[in-house]
């Protein structure tokens, strides 16, 4: 409806939210646009689809369109009761309560978090462009979740309590994204290091 709203209209630039979901398990890392996308999850797919219309609305209608694949966005006032929620958010709410986090699998999985201040930004350069298809944002730095675990608890100035249960059937184990093409054609660097966004947050 919003790309054909678009067609009719003309002259409308539509950005719209993609998701890294979108590749489900890689075959190999880092991730680019061009990488396999094969989803694992109902969302995933919902995303690829919405890729697949942007890309029909662009070639047969002139339709300017650019999707963001976001990877593990996260910051305040994210709500870790939504089934959206990152890790994070539920995390830092366990933690506040001081309440063991739940660790699916050894902990040793791989994600890119992004900071929601950073992706504002991203957002608001791709509305200023005029690229399309798809583009990644991320930080192009992963790491593991005993990792955000540390650093989480250092900025939370407590030490965190991990249970470890057994892995979620379909849970991506390690995901990594080259910032090669956000960087060139929207000039975004992220300026948000972990351990700021993470103060930021708790």
């Amino acid at each position: 409806n919003v790309l054909d709203a678009a067609r009719r209209r003309g002259d409308v630039r539509i950005v719209y939210a993609s998701s890294a979901a979108v590749y489900g398990a890689p075959k190999s890392l880092p991730l680019d646009e061009s990488s396999p996308c094969e989803p694992t999850s109902p969302y995933g797919l919902e995303k690829l689809v919405n890729d697949q219309y942007a890309a029909m609305f662009r070639a047969l209608y002139g339709v300017s369109v650019l999707g963001l694949r976001y990877f593990n966005v996260y910051g305040p006032r994210q709500d870790p009761a939504s089934p959206y929620a990152g890790v994070i958010s539920r995390f830092s709410d366990r933690l506040k309560q001081d309440a063991p986090l739940t660790v699916f699998g050894d902990g040793g999985q791989t994600r890119d978090f992004v900071f929601v201040k950073d992706v504002a930004r991203a957002n608001a350069a791709a509305l200023r462009s005029t690229e399309g298809g798809v583009i990644n944002v991320g930080t192009g730095k992963s790491l593991t979740l005993l990792e955000l675990i540390d650093a989480l608890g250092k900025c939370a100035a407590r030490v965190p309590q991990v249970k470890f249960d057994a892995p979620v059937a379909g849970d991506i184990r390690d995901s990594a994204m080259r910032p090669e093409r956000v960087r060139s054609v929207l000039g975004f660097v992220p300026s948000t290091a972990l351990q700021v966004g993470l103060a930021t947050l708790v």
